[in-house]
């Protein structure tokens, strides 16, 4: 995946681009109890940060990008604690916070929480 797709994805994926219907934001709000739809979405918003990582190295953050992984994380944590909400909304919601924390200090590991999610939260995750 190339930069400009990262960027593409993560606008899909906060509603801001495309059929809202598409993206991990949307299935966070309609689908929360949908648990496949939602590790997929919050797999790939990791990949595109996994490609976009030299960005938050610079002095300043594009403000879209910014405005994008806010919307995402946001609708992290509406949907954590909605009704029928599948235990991994909780477990994703955590991963990506601490996720994007690392990011922005320059953690030589910013993916750290992502890369042990499965082992550290297997009592949430389903088979």
């Amino acid at each position: 995946m190339e930069k400009d797709e990262a960027h593409r994805l993560l606008a899909l994926h906060s509603g801001r681009v495309g059929a809202f219907v598409e993206g991990y934001r949307f299935a966070l709000r309609y689908r929360t109890g949908d648990r496949m739809a939602l590790r997929q979405g919050f797999e790939e918003v990791i990949a595109c940060l996994r490609v976009l990582e030299e960005e938050f190295h610079r002095p300043v953050l594009p403000r879209q990008l910014l405005a994008d992984l806010n919307k995402i994380l946001l609708g992290s944590i509406l949907a954590m604690n909605k009704k029928g909400a599948a235990p991994e909304a909780a477990v994703f919601t955590e991963v990506l916070a601490e996720t994007l924390t690392a990011l922005l200090e320059k953690d030589p590991r910013p993916f750290e929480a992502f890369d042990h999610y499965p082992e550290n939260y297997d009592d949430k995750l389903s088979p």
